[in-house]
């Protein structure tokens, strides 16, 4: 096919200097990935810690309002149910951030702030609730 001798080498020269350019090349590519892959998951695990602190500092405030609302209502869980339905709307009221206010007994039955009975003994979270020592939830 290739006669030339000045052709021959010219095409052994080329395929002499590709072939270490395209396996550094590859070594290239592979490095760059990997290197790019483990900033992503280090980014992402920024994030995700950051995001995990908002909704702990969320959960704290919640939990600290749901402590301060109680303790300006001691008496809540004595009072008979049109008195606690009142003191619910009151609550309500007192804080427009909260959607529904619900007072529940040992039993799981509960009153709203928009009067609706609810009985939740057999739900799960409250069969957890009653066999904790306290709690909020």
């Amino acid at each position: 096919m290739f006669k030339s001798i000045k052709v021959k080498l010219l095409v052994f020269v080329l395929i002499l200097s590709l072939v270490p350019l395209l396996i550094t090349n590859a070594y290239q590519l592979t490095s760059y990935t990997k290197d790019q892959n483990r900033e992503i998951s280090a980014h992402l695990r920024d994030i995700s810690k950051g995001n995990a602190e908002l909704i702990n500092q969320w959960i704290d405030q919640k939990l600290i309002l749901v402590d301060t609302i109680y303790k300006s209502h001691p008496n809540i869980g004595s009072l008979d149910r049109s008195a606690a339905i009142e003191a619910l709307k009151t609550i309500k009221l007192q804080y427009p951030d909260i959607e529904t206010v619900v007072l529940t007994d040992s039993e799981g039955k509960s009153i709203s702030s928009e009067m609706q009975d609810i009985n939740i003994s057999d739900r799960e979270y409250f069969k957890k609730s009653s066999k904790a020592t306290g709690g909020y939830s």
